[in-house]
């Protein structure tokens, strides 16, 4: 059997789409919880969250409904609104991709902010979400 060029180049091209489909689901995730970060969003960014999700910030933590969440969220916020966030570093684990960054408050302080995401699921979420200050 011969394969032709036109079939050949359509099933490679399938195969790296399939390929490459996940991580940039999870790169997408990536980039819009750094975006409702930067804006202090807490409302979005627990929509991008697995519900339960692995949570510790403000010296909570555990394991928290969306609400729950929604609420350490909008307080961590208010009490520290955003200046900036960058994400210094991104790596894969076992259980998902993840990325740690710096948090930077108005008033000078700053945070260190870790996301772990799995993207295993019909839709990639963040599993885990860890503030802690610098």
């Amino acid at each position: 059997m011969i394969i032709s060029k036109k079939t050949l180049f359509i099933t490679l091209l399938v195969c790296f789409g399939m390929a490459f489909h996940r991580p940039l689901q999870a790169q997408d995730l990536e980039n819009k919880v750094e975006k409702m970060i930067n804006q202090g969003a807490a409302d979005a960014l627990v929509e991008l969250f697995s519900d339960p999700v692995d949570l510790k910030i403000g010296g909570k933590e555990g394991v928290f409904s969306a609400d729950h969440s929604r609420m350490a969220l909008k307080k961590f916020f208010r009490e520290n609104p955003p200046k900036s966030f960058e994400i210094n570093h991104r790596g894969n684990s076992s259980e998902g991709s993840f990325a740690i960054g710096t948090y930077e408050c108005n008033d000078g302080g700053s945070y260190q902010i870790y996301f772990l995401m799995r993207s295993e699921a019909k839709s990639p979420e963040v599993m885990q979400f860890f503030v802690e200050e610098d």
